[in-house]
């Protein structure tokens, strides 16, 4: 999903898109794989789901904790 989509699908193919991302990067963490596109593309579902009203900063951070 590029960051254009991202403004344009519906809140639940947001959240499933934000979890599976989630899970890329935990995986390219552990495998010591990259990461840097995968936090890129986090961030800018992060910005959504926040300007959305989704999640909230906080949710946010606790996630991130």
């Amino acid at each position: 999903m590029t960051k254009a989509e991202i403004k344009n699908v519906s809140n639940n193919d947001l959240l499933v898109e934000y979890i599976k991302s989630y899970s890329t990067y935990d995986v390219n963490f552990v495998l010591r794989r990259g990461t840097k596109q995968v936090t890129k593309h986090l961030k800018d579902l992060e910005t959504e789901l926040i300007s959305r009203n989704i999640l909230t900063e906080k949710d946010i951070a606790t996630l991130n904790a």
